[in-house]
């Protein structure tokens, strides 16, 4: 009756999960209740010779009913598929590996976290069950907004083919191994977007990157690091504060710019980046920044949340700030404000499209079309598909997309943009009403086109009704706004010291234990998601070593470095040698063994 019940399939994702326990529970007990019917009855009429008899056959049928268990039809032969000898041989090349390596997979091009291979593997990763060592992949994004940003610098790097770029953000997140993978098969794209020929050649352009190991579809490579970083540890000093706190960025200029940097929102910046999450990929809720028309410019502005008057403007080439930014204005009110001359790069004549059923159900499809709109009804599970070309916009070119759309009834209008050279999907959302941007940041120097893409999709017994009445692309300096600088006016340009004099050893997954010779001041970096559940300690006790959080002295100034690590300000007031970080969260669990015993 549970099982059947709207409401509750509502409510759990995979119902049958959360019932199939609870349920195979009571059908045992009831099973058991019912042989002792069967044997209760035998002896009230005295047939207790045939008890073991039915007992047998109880067992037997038991048998006989879960046997394809024992010959391993637990799951159906139709979904089983033999993992390639390359994959066992890459799981025992990394037995004999440092467990405290970190290892990404290539090419990681979709958003969608999934995987699917010539030899008939389709899922969200499987490498993760043999390899001990920490793997990053967009699959695991779901567990911390600080950790998306990866994915997003990663593929703007790669499609730009800037192996400069790419190198920065192989050191910012502490990578060691990368895994290409040439099996892989599109999920949302062509075999061209996978980009295995780039991916290598630009592997091999590198200095700091070593092909380790090679099979068929399988390459291993080896990533060379400049400084110490001990079991995802490192120690530095003079690390620039540099700020906003985001949530996420393609390409976190920031650090490009500067290297390592820490976010300590309780002293004044040295620097600070207003546009470091100027993108459009992904639905950044909250944001800070907004983009409007005024008459022939565009303005885009953003509140600081700082006092401007503290600070100068500052780009990276003065000709691109007396350019690009010949209308820049900023006031005093913690606020500043760009101004953009617009620049018509194409506008679409809305009616001039072809609008088909794309959908695997016919349905129907109505449209009307009116000087500069075109209406869309789709009905009975029909999907109407249609699109724009802009075969000539040059992709090392940033651009504006505006649109303006009006939404009516069913689902929303569809919209994804793609890179008519490497055929990938670019940005993919649904529309609110109204007018809406979307940025696309410079890419492929020597790419060209990108095709504006519709849908309006509806159920068998839900209509949709959309309206499209403008789309107009821009030039637009994506980059050379994300590269606005504001500059302390006390600030004063150092060079970061990273140490060796540090050991460290991470004891398990959430207890790190650091020795620093001598004492110096700095920040500790541990290169694992940022979390207010990582405490560190000062050590002076063996009851502080075995207790930090009752006997240690905790160190207060946890601040986020490079916009998502975790770091903690060591200062030259006291003498600290030993310190000891947890992940407090872990020891709710030890308490609840306590509570169950």
């Amino acid at each position: 009756i549970l099982r059947q019940n709207d409401f509750v399939n509502r409510v759990f994702r995979s119902p049958f999960t959360k019932f199939i326990i609870p349920y195979s529970l009571l059908a045992s007990i009831f099973f058991a209740s019912g042989i002792k019917v069967i044997t209760d009855f035998l002896y009230r009429f005295r047939l207790e010779i045939f008890k073991k008899y039915i007992l047998l056959l109880v067992l037997l049928i038991i048998f006989l009913y879960s046997l394809p268990t024992f010959q391993g039809f637990l799951f159906s032969p139709s979904v089983k598929v033999s993992i390639p000898k390359e994959y066992i041989e890459l799981t025992e090349y990394f037995k004999s590996v440092d467990k405290n390596k970190r290892i990404t997979l290539l090419p990681d091009y979709t958003f969608w976290g999934w995987f699917y291979t010539r030899w008939g593997y389709d899922g969200s990763g499987f490498l993760w069950y043999g390899i001990e060592q920490p793997i990053v992949s967009r699959t695991f994004d779901v567990w911390s907004n600080k950790s998306e940003s990866y994915f997003w610098e990663t593929k703007a790097a790669l499609e730009a083919e800037s192996v400069n770029d790419f190198e920065k953000i192989l050191e910012k997140y502490n990578i060691d191994y990368l895994i290409l993978d040439k099996s892989l098969l599109p999920i949302s794209s062509t075999i061209r977007g996978l980009q295995y020929d780039r991916i290598e050649s630009m592997l091999s352009q590198s200095e700091n990157i070593q092909n380790v190991k090679k099979w068929k579809d399988l390459s291993l490579f080896e990533i060379k690091h400049p400084k110490k970083n001990e079991n995802f540890i490192s120690f530095s000093s003079l690390l620039p504060n540099i700020g906003p706190q985001i949530k996420i960025t393609n390409k976190d200029v920031a650090y490009l710019n500067n290297g390592d940097y820490q976010t300590n929102i309780f002293k004044d910046y040295d620097k600070y980046y207003p546009f470091l999450d100027f993108m459009a990929q992904a639905n950044i809720v909250g944001k800070a920044w907004n983009i409007k028309e005024d008459g022939k410019n565009f303005e885009i502005t953003r509140k600081l949340g700082l006092d401007s008057n503290d600070y100068n403007i500052a780009t990276l080439s003065a000709d691109t700030k007396q350019d690009v930014f010949s209308e820049m204005g900023m006031n005093g009110k913690g606020s500043i404000l760009i101004s953009l001359p617009k620049e018509l790069a194409q506008s679409f004549n809305i009616n001039s499209t072809e609008i088909n059923n794309c959908g695997l159900n016919k349905g129907n499809i109505n449209v009307s079309k009116k000087h500069s709109l075109i209406n869309i009804i789709t009905s009975e599970g029909a999907t109407a598909c249609f699109n724009y070309d802009g075969p000539k916009l040059e992709q090392r070119d940033g651009y504006l997309v505006k649109l303006h759309s009006s939404y009516n009834q069913g689902r929303n209008l569809f919209f994804y943009i793609l890179d008519k050279t490497k055929k990938q999907g670019y940005v993919e959302t649904r529309l609110e009403n109204g007018t809406e941007y979307y940025l696309i940041s410079p890419r492929y120097y020597y790419g060209l086109g990108y095709s504006f893409n519709f849908q309006s999709n509806s159920y068998r017994n839900l209509i949709s009704s959309n309206s499209l009445t403008a789309l107009s692309i821009y030039k637009f300096p994506v980059d050379e706004i994300k590269n606005v600088t504001l500059i302390n006016n006390n600030y004063q340009e150092k060079n970061t010291t990273y140490y060796d004099t540090f050991s460290s050893k991470k004891k398990n997954y959430y207890t790190y234990n650091i020795n620093i010779e001598p004492s110096t001041p700095g920040i500790l970096t541990l290169y694992q998601t940022y979390d207010s559940g990582w405490k560190a300690y000062e050590i002076n006790s063996p009851l502080a070593k075995t207790f930090p959080f009752l006997f240690g002295k905790r160190l207060k100034d946890h601040v986020l470095v490079n916009n998502w690590a975790n770091g903690w300000v060591v200062d030259d007031k006291t003498n600290i040698n030993d310190v000891k970080i947890i992940f407090w969260p872990q020891y709710l669990e030890y308490l609840g063994f306590l509570f169950l015993i």
